[in-house]
Parts: C-alpha cells; structure tokens; sequence
C-alpha cells in the first residue's frame, strides 16, 4: 500500500492547518485508558516510511504548518527519528506525543531543534496511581525524563489526564514545581479500553473534530480526529484485541511455547538507558559497542520454555544493553511479571560463578536491592528473574542533587552484615596491582563489598533507591566501595578533593588508616592503566584511568 493509494491529503480539509500522524499501535505500556488500545503486541502497521514521507511532502504542499506524531509510543517505530526529521527540514512545526519511558540520545538532540516540542501525558504524583493507569511502573521514568526535557531547554506541554479532580490538582502541582510551564488537564475519554462496558460515542468528542485538523492512521485512513476514526468503527476495546493476530478471539494473550506457536519467536526491542531495574552495563560503551549490543538477539524458544513456569504467558522481552558481565539481559513482561531476567550460559568459569553469586547474596542484600523472585537452570542455562522496581540511574554529575541518596546507598552496603555465604569469597581484585602481598592485606576486612559502584547500579525512585548487580560481592575492607566511588566521581566532573569530601560520609571511609587508601589509589591507577593497554579504543576505559590518576595525585601518592 502506498499514500497515493489511500490519498490522504486528498481526504483532508482545504482548511487543514495540522495533522496528527498516528505512526504505530506499538507501546511498552497498556494504558487502561488508551484510546486505540496500544501495547507491547500491538504492530506498526502498514505505513511504510516512504508513505509517511510522501504523507509530509503532501502536508508541506498544502501549507499545513504542524503535525504531532503520536501512537503507541511513537519512539518505538524504528523509522520515526527520519519521519520527524524529513517534516523539521521542510519546515514543519513537530510535536512529539511520547510516554517518555524510554529517549535515546538521538532523540534528544532531534527535540533540541528549532520547530520540535514534546509532549507528555501524567497520570498522579502518586506513583502507585500513576502506574496503576499505565499497567507498568513507569512513573519514575516519565518523571526523569520531564525533568530531563525542562534541563534541556526542550520546548515541553504536559497533559495531566484524571477523573480525580483532587489527584488532577496534586499532580499539577507538581509538574509546575518541576519547571513545566505548558500544563493541561484532561478528564479519560470513552474509548478503546477506557470504553470498558459500553460503545465508543460522540460524547467524549470535543467538538472540534475537522475544524483545520485531521488524523492518519498507521494504515493510511484518514479522518477528522484521532477519536472519530474509532466511533466510525464502532469498535469496543475487546473487539479490537480479539481481531489482533497475535490475540485468541478472548483478548487474551496467546500463551507462549514452542507447541502452541511453532516456529514463533518474541520480537526483540533494545533499551538503551537504565530506567527501571533493567541491567543496564556497569560501563560506558563506546557508540560501536552500544551498536553492537542493540544488535544482539534474544535466544531460542528452550529459553524461553524455561522460564515460563515462573513468568506464565510471555507476551514480549525488551533485551537490554549489557556489560561484559551477563550473556542476557531483558525485561521480560509476562502474565506473572513484568521481571528483570538476566541469564548466563552454563558453562565453567568466573561469568558462571558471578551469576551463581549474585543468586546466592540475593537473600542478604534486600531490600537495598530488588527481590530474586525465582531461579531457572538447565544444561544451557542459568536465569535469575527479579522483581522490577520503579527507578531511574543516578547522575554522578557535580551539579546533581542525587549524591546525598548515593552516599546513603552506599553507607547502606556497609551496614549490612557479611552473610555467612560470603565469608570465603576474599576481595583480591586488586591485589595483582598492589606493589607487595603486605599492601594487598590493607584491602581485607569482614565488610560486604559490592565492587562495581557506578550510575547504572544504584537506582534511584520516588522516595525508595536500590542497588542492583551483584555479580561479583566480595568480604573485604570497608573503604573499598567509597572508594570506587570517588574515582567514578571524579570522571563525572568533580574535583577529587570534592569526590573524597562525600567518600568521607561513609563510615567505612571514616575509620580507614589513610596508608590503606593510598595503596588502593596506587593500585586503581596500576589496574586501569591495564584495561586500557587491553583497549586502547574504550574512550571508557581512558576516562577512569585518567580519574583515579587525578585522585592519586591528589593524594600524593605517586605510581610508577
């Protein structure tokens, strides 16, 4: 099918000054109130991109001025970025409609440019409330990324959509005290699912459908707004799930399993930034490996006939980009879930051993870190499901107010006792780079040591923050964790004399003999400069070992 088949801009009004351009039905949420029914197994339709091109090009002939791209979840599209692009350069006026779960950088720098606006809809201040709507927890990441959005500059309008006028009224409130100036309140209209016992009709219309407007659907059809397209169906929610191929005439979910849908196999979509408890790398990943990781797929259908006597029906998996530390990474959204599943192949080693770790400190560690709902293993296989929290990575940067819930998180680890489990796993990752066996003995100790403290794994929620990846917990000494932090502190942009100043918070810093950091910044130093003679391309790599070269000298300590 093409544009000039379906003629859409021969069906729009002379009069018509802007165009919804509805892109996709594909959405990570299932909004109870969604319109057209949108979700995670819903398709893009049958627009391609050079009719949506076409569609812009007709617009742009006949002075339409605006569109606003919506769906779904436009970003989903893979092709969206170039539609929204191709409109700005011929002029057009673009207002993305997103849920803002998830914005690639790309996306970002397209909404800085001249002629491109965002737009939101929130649901509650509550997050509880907000996230019962969007059937998801979402509500930490909207909230991050409006935030985002007013730190950026990025022009922004958000739709404050509730029945309650009391909930409608707080959560105002707070998007104003967050900086947004563009702020609307919506009552939910009666259709797609939020028509749950009666017919779309008139009376949820505005009035002003067609009035210098007009909306085209992800198959071409036109007509005068994006509500109107569904009364003239006369389509109830269940009906439409019922025609969806990948839905029984019920509405429910097909059950996933080699027997009941041969040859079949969960679509693959890549997240690109920890939002909720995703695992996300414990690393910076240079825009090859970034490319590299989206490129991946997930596995087979025995995986997935695994672990579905713990998640039940699987309706999609969203892999994550990971580090070098986990074979699989996904957000796994089933009829038990959703669950942060991260796997490992089966086979001897320290990767086995860390994944076997991070099962075996679960207990331990919680509720500082999200619950281990259930284990999977088989001769292929090791797979841990977690339970997903509503959170956001933490900014390291100097100018960020998240430090004081960094510190505390990390004051957190320290104040766990050392579970039995981990009396024998001895911290000796640095060892090899101390300059004697007497330096090594200044790193042990008997507290719980998480090794790897970073952004990406310490999660920050609306009034709850978590530490994730346990992959390698350690029995050591009790400065270790402050530590890496200063060093990851000092990347982002702080002076190692500030990075120390919050290290100084944590007990562990406190009641450490300076000689024992000093030989620990000595053997940082020593450690990066090996990663980076491993991988001179790691622009990663580079940046930390430039970071605890600066806290070294800060310290005096000189490193040969």
């Amino acid at each position: 099918m093409t544009i000039t088949e379906v003629s859409p801009m021969g069906h729009a009004g002379e009069n018509t000054m802007f165009l919804w351009l509805d892109l996709t039905r594909k959405c990570q949420l299932e909004c109870s109130h969604c319109y057209n029914a949108s979700g995670p197994d819903r398709t893009h339709g049958t627009m391609t991109r050079d009719d949506w091109f076409n569609a812009i090009d007709q617009a742009t002939a006949k002075g339409i001025a605006g569109i606003q791209l919506i769906g779904g979840e436009p970003m989903m599209r893979p092709d969206a970025l170039e539609i929204a692009s191709h409109a700005l350069n011929l002029g057009i006026r673009v207002e993305v409609y997103s849920n803002l779960v998830h914005v690639t950088p790309e996306w970002w720098d397209l909404l800085k440019r001249e002629g491109a606006s965002l737009a939101t809809s929130y649901y509650s201040a509550s997050a509880e409330n907000h996230n019962a709507m969007t059937r998801r927890p979402s509500h930490g990441r909207t909230r991050a990324n409006i935030e985002k959005a007013v730190t950026l500059g990025i022009a922004l309008r958000v739709g404050i959509v509730s029945n309650d006028q009391e909930n409608a009224q707080a959560a105002e409130r707070e998007i104003r005290a967050l900086g947004v100036t563009r702020v609307g309140v919506d009552h939910v209209r009666p259709f797609g699912r939020a028509a749950t016992d009666q017919p779309s009709g008139t009376g949820g219309l505005c009035g002003h459908c067609g009035d210098g407007r007009a909306a085209i659907g992800p198959d071409g059809s036109v007509s005068p707004c994006v509500f109107l397209r569904l009364v003239e169906r006369r389509e109830r929610p269940h009906d439409a799930a019922s025609r969806h191929p990948d839905r029984p005439r019920d509405g429910r979910r097909n059950r996933y399993h080699p027997q009941h849908a041969p040859g079949r196999r969960l679509r693959p979509r890549v997240r690109t930034q920890r939002g909720m408890h995703s695992g996300l790398p414990a690393v910076r990943l240079s825009a090859k490996e970034l490319r590299e990781a989206m490129a991946r797929e997930l596995p087979g259908e025995d995986f997935w006939a695994l672990i579905q006597p713990h998640t039940g029906y699987l309706s999609g998996a969203e892999p994550t980009v990971r580090g070098f530390g986990s074979d699989l990474t996904a957000m796994v959204d089933c009829e038990n879930g959703p669950y942060f599943v991260k796997a490992m192949r089966n086979r001897e080693g320290g990767r086995r051993d860390s994944i076997i770790r991070e099962k075996l400190i679960n207990a331990a560690v919680r509720p500082l870190s999200p619950a281990l709902a259930w284990t999977a293993e088989d001769e292929s296989w090791i797979v841990l499901g977690f339970t997903v929290v509503d959170g956001r990575r933490s900014d390291f940067s100097p100018e960020t107010a998240d430090l004081p819930i960094v510190t505390q998180l990390i004051e957190r680890i320290g104040n766990v006792s050392l579970p039995e489990i981990a009396r024998e796993w001895h911290e000796q990752r640095w060892d090899r780079f101390t300059e004697s066996p007497e330096e090594a003995q200044l790193f042990r100790g008997d507290a719980l040591i998480h090794g790897d403290i970073n952004p990406s794994n310490l999660l920050i929620g609306n009034g709850e923050s978590w530490v994730v990846d346990w992959s390698w917990p350690t029995r050591g000494a009790g400065f270790i964790d402050p530590a890496c932090l200063v060093v990851q502190l000092v990347s982002a942009g702080h002076s190692a004399e500030s990075a120390e100043e919050w290290a100084s918070q944590c007990k562990g810093w406190q009641e450490t003999d300076p000689k024992a950091i000093d030989a620990f910044a000595a053997a940082t130093v020593r450690m990066w400069r090996t990663f980076v003679e491993r991988k001179p391309e790691a622009e990663w790599c580079t940046a930390m070992r430039d970071a605890a070269q600066a806290w070294a000298d800060h310290r005096s300590v000189r490193v040969d």
